[in-house]
């Protein structure tokens, strides 16, 4: 078991602890076309911000639906670095990294979005606790897209960073992670949300209802280079 306040599942997170966030001044508007949610303080210090939400009387959690014990707390600005070096194990882990992988320009942007995206609303992270140390993670970035029939404010969930630290696994930790993000995205007004599932994830979401998608396709980075466009003649 890794020392009290540390993250057993990489040594990049020593010294990283719990945080309370900053206090957000007042709740401000909530984007176009999504559901404002109020903001109130948490017992363990937290604050969540304009667009938090809460399924009981704050932003921390006791759920019985998976092993008692396990706390699960809305990140907040305080733990920004603690997002950015959960972030960093989750992609070593999905892309088969050594730990020891530097992932610099990955870091760099990653911190540049979740301060960005943690203080415009657009995105939610929940913390996974044992007592003090951080066993699992997961998020939800929403966008918004050119309005359709079957989603006429055209805005979007898509959960990414759901990891949990390989000690703590089957004990039904991503599946409570699930349910918080997924819940935030409704108070928010979306149903429209989207995941990308790796082979070890898939059935957890398929179990939880989640299904491939029919009508959406990728371009590969390989053909990028193919349709790069040539400058017009008498253009440098």
């Amino acid at each position: 078991r890794a020392a009290p306040g540390l993250c057993p599942w990489t040594p990049a997170l020593r010294g990283l602890r719990r945080g309370s966030a900053p206090d957000p001044g007042p709740t401000r508007a909530a984007p176009e076309g999504l559901a404002p949610l109020d903001s109130r303080s948490s017992p363990a210090g937290g604050t969540g911000s304009g667009f938090a939400v809460f399924h009981a009387k704050n932003d921390v959690y006791f759920l019985g639906s998976c092993e008692m014990g396990f706390v699960y707390q809305k990140a907040g600005l305080a733990d920004l670095e603690l997002l950015v070096q959960t972030r960093l194990t989750t992609l070593r882990a999905a892309n088969l990294l050594p730990d020891s992988a530097e992932l610099r320009e990955v870091e760099r942007h990653s911190r540049a979005y979740y301060r960005q995206a943690l203080e415009n609303g657009l995105h939610t992270a929940y913390l996974a606790f044992d007592g003090a140390d951080c066993v699992a993670t997961g998020g939800a970035s929403y966008f918004q897209v050119m309005p359709t029939v079957h989603n006429p404010s055209g805005w979007k969930a898509y959960l990414m960073n759901l990891y949990t630290a390989p000690a703590y696994r089957r004990r039904g930790i991503a599946l409570e992670l699930l349910r918080l993000l997924v819940a935030d995205a409704h108070a928010r007004g979306i149903r429209s949300i989207s995941l990308e599932a790796t082979g070890m994830g898939r059935p957890l979401y398929e179990a939880f209802g989640f299904v491939p998608m029919e009508y959406e396709m990728e371009l590969p980075e390989r053909f990028f280079d193919r349709y790069r466009p040539e400058p017009a003649p008498g253009i440098r």
